[in-house]
């Protein structure tokens, strides 16, 4: 995990990660509907079943169906710095940046 990385530059959020690379237009994307998840609340959508990608104690990454049979483009390795990204193409982002704040801001930005 410590290779993947998410970054924000004018239209575009950019994935680099250990399995896939994705970039991605920011119009996808329903930022208004983005959000840090408190603990509590990532238990009640939290990924529940792998469909492509690493599942293992403390990191998931790839594809995933959450806990309410959304599908979801994870990378996940804790709880505490989630944030949970909705998209206009039938599945959300659930990641866990550095500082979630400061990502959520700048995808704000813009």
């Amino acid at each position: 995990m410590d290779n993947v990385t998410f970054s924000v530059g004018g239209d575009v959020l950019d994935i680099r990660g250990d399995l896939s690379n994705r970039c991605m237009n920011k119009r996808i994307l329903n930022i208004a509907a983005a959000r840090r998840l408190d603990r509590t609340e990532y238990e009640t959508i939290r990924p529940m079943l792998k469909l492509n990608g690493v599942g293992a104690p403390g990191y998931l990454s790839g594809w995933f169906l959450l806990q309410g049979g959304e599908k979801a483009y994870i990378f996940v390795t804790d709880k505490d710095k989630a944030v949970y990204v909705p998209t206009n193409e039938g599945y959300a982002l659930f990641l866990t940046p550095d500082d979630p704040d400061g990502f959520l801001n700048a995808l704000r930005q813009g």
